[in-house]
């Protein structure tokens, strides 16, 4: 396979710099990291969460629209439009956009303001999933390996709290569609060893987890990228992987693992 960095990594969270791992991959040069800066809502807290409009003749209140439109889901546009210059400038082999459920918290707001609303409403549904759809369809058609990462929700029965399933955190259709996207879907989690924290990922379908993989591959590998494609025998071509799963589960460590996988071999040019 080819080297998978430099990685363009989308920080959501805009966290990824305050890890020390990841501080030594940016030094390197192996990481490049483009953060959504812009706060979730614009304005006074106080004013937003006291605000309320009422709903038709029942009496029913929402919160009210934001005042001013928020920027984060537009400053996350323009890192979309800007990735074709940084491909052909810098080289990147790998995007990663961390966490995808951070961006819909933005695009709810970015909607909510332009609906003049303060909740999506049914109308507004279908505008959410298309604007899903077209920024993971404008994702896939990179060049490059692709990554996204989403936190988890998991179901259960309301009687006896029995699991059913755990699904990416999304609302809507989207939750149902996501991992169509993606030839690989990865399920982390952690398990507790002797007092040691393992990450670890599920590859394979469980009766909880809609997961899929087309590599030669356990049920549950290390989550550890090098490891993985040792095992998986990845080749040359661009991957496509989406990992979910609840918080703390090593989802960002398991991409950022792919910057110990070695440079390409240099070129004859190179050697001489």
């Amino acid at each position: 396979m080819k080297c998978p960095w430099p990685i363009l990594w989308l920080d959501a969270d805009n966290r990824l710099a305050e890890m020390t791992i990841a501080q030594k991959y940016i030094t390197e040069g192996k990481l490049i990291v483009w953060p959504i800066t812009e706060p979730l809502f614009v304005g006074s807290l106080r004013v937003r969460q006291t605000k309320y409009e009422r709903k038709g003749s029942s009496g029913f209140q929402t919160l009210a629209a934001p005042i001013s439109q928020p920027k984060g889901y537009i400053q996350l546009l323009e890192h979309m439009d800007n990735i074709p210059t940084a491909i052909k400038n810098q080289g990147i082999r790998t995007i990663i956009l961390d966490p995808l459920t951070r961006v819909v918290e933005h695009m709810m707001r970015f909607l909510a303001y332009q609906t003049k609303h303060g909740v999506i409403e049914e109308s507004a549904w279908g505008i959410y999933l298309s604007n899903l759809e077209e920024l993971m369809g404008t994702l896939l058609t990179f060049p490059t390996n692709v990554g996204v990462v989403l936190h988890d929700r998991e179901y259960r029965d309301e009687d006896t709290g029995h699991l059913l399933q755990v699904k990416p955190l999304l609302s809507g259709q989207m939750q149902a569609k996501i991992g169509s996207y993606f030839a690989e879907v990865y399920h982390t989690e952690c398990k507790d060893e002797g007092g040691v924290t393992k990450w670890r990922i599920r590859t394979q379908p469980s009766p909880n987890h809609n997961c899929r993989t087309s590599r030669p591959l356990d049920a549950i590998e290390p989550a550890h990228f090098p490891t993985i494609m040792k095992k998986g025998i990845w080749d040359a071509k661009p991957w496509s992987v989406m990992t979910y799963g609840p918080f703390g589960t090593g989802k960002s460590t398991m991409f950022l693992s792919l910057c110990e996988l070695p440079a390409d071999p240099p070129t004859v040019e190179e050697k001489k």
